[in-house]
């Protein structure tokens, strides 16, 4: 069996199939850089590698500060979601135990802080998210609390059925959840306007 493997930076190698546990190294079959017998291709393989890794470590560095943004805006709505789990959880579990909510308790203040703090960031990324799916669900969960505070007796109930549209609009396909209403089609977070 053969195989081809094309590299952007490298040059092109053909492996041969070994018996497992082969150790060897596959030698790759071709011309060297400089026009070359394959003898050649190893050294001109290396020369060509140190100075692709140079060029790659120069781009590295340049994106290593966007990288260092994203992942602290990662950890952030990690940590954001995270704690609205707990803080709607204690809601969830204030309701099931008492049969009502307390509009002024820390479980409301808590969920309505936290679900404020992810919608924040959402509509940092663009105002789309607030015609897509996603956010028309998420708008339709804050209904949901403005009703189980306004009618005390149905607050379990309407809670639940936040839960559950929470569970179903984090776990649906993409070309669901980015679908624009507005525009009738998947609209992306990147997309504008």
């Amino acid at each position: 069996m053969t195989a081809v493997i094309r590299l952007p930076e490298l040059r092109t190698a053909t492996l041969r199939a070994m018996p497992a546990g082969d150790a060897r190294t596959p030698e790759p079959q071709g011309r060297g850089a400089g026009g070359g017998p394959a003898e050649d291709a190893g050294a001109a393989g290396r020369r060509r590698s140190t100075s692709a890794v140079g060029a790659r470590s120069a781009s590295a560095s340049r994106s290593t500060a966007s990288s260092r943004e994203a992942d602290a805006l990662r950890a952030v709505r990690i940590g954001a979601r995270s704690l609205h789990l707990v803080s709607f959880g204690g809601l969830f579990g204030e309701a099931i135990h008492t049969g009502t909510v307390e509009a002024g308790g820390p479980w409301v203040a808590a969920t309505v802080l936290t679900g404020g703090l992810l919608a924040a960031l959402e509509l940092a990324g663009g105002w789309i998210w607030l015609v897509q799916v996603r956010g028309l669900l998420t708008c339709l969960k804050v209904v949901l609390l403005a009703v189980a505070l306004a009618r005390p007796a149905a607050a379990t109930g309407c809670l639940l059925a936040a839960i559950l549209v929470g569970g179903v609009s984090s776990h649906m396909p993409g070309r669901f959840r980015y679908h624009s209403v507005a525009h009738g089609r998947v609209r992306g977070p990147r997309d504008r306007g």
